[in-house]
């Protein structure tokens, strides 16, 4: 079945030869359980559920293998066109993780920067709100002081005008 297949997809990774032949529970999906994980180098799917699109599409993919002549399956070509195979995904597999790895560090810079920006706005604000504050304070400082001057002028203009 395709439990099975993907069982063995991910338990057996370092399988190079597979034989499901007969297994009629193992279908298009199963096949792209086993050969997602494995390396495989001979597979042979004569009797399964799976379809000539789905076992050339493996092959393309995998880029070391051919179409078998003998059985419904796959056979590697040559050995020097698996490690070339496995080499070209090895380095597109560095490359992905590399970028994967500049996304996460551009998005953390991205983060950093918009946090930064978040904390200035809020300082900024707090700053400005502290200013307007201090200047209400003068303002009722001077207006206190010039209540207060204006109280005593006319105080010492009544004072004056009352002798």
């Amino acid at each position: 079945t395709n439990r099975s297949a993907s069982a063995i997809g991910k338990g057996c990774t370092r399988l190079e030869t597979l034989s499901l032949e007969g297994a009629l529970g193992v279908t298009d999906a199963g096949l792209g359980m086993v050969c997602n994980h494995t390396k495989l180098d001979l597979l042979n799917i004569t009797g399964c559920s799976i379809s000539r699109k789905s076992l050339m599409a493996v092959v393309l993919a995998l880029g070391y293998v051919r179409e078998a002549s003998g059985f419904f399956g796959f056979v590697i070509r040559d050995s020097d066109a698996k490690v070339a195979a496995l080499n070209i995904q090895e380095m597109s597999t560095d490359k992905e993780k590399q970028n994967q790895a500049a996304h996460c560090i551009q998005g953390g810079w991205d983060k950093k920067r918009h946090t930064i920006h978040l904390m200035q706005s809020a300082k900024e604000f707090r700053e400005q709100e502290a200013a307007v504050k201090i200047q209400t304070a003068l303002l009722n400082c001077k207006s206190r002081r010039r209540f207060n001057e204006i109280g005593h002028i006319r105080t010492a203009a009544l004072c004056t005008g009352c002798i």
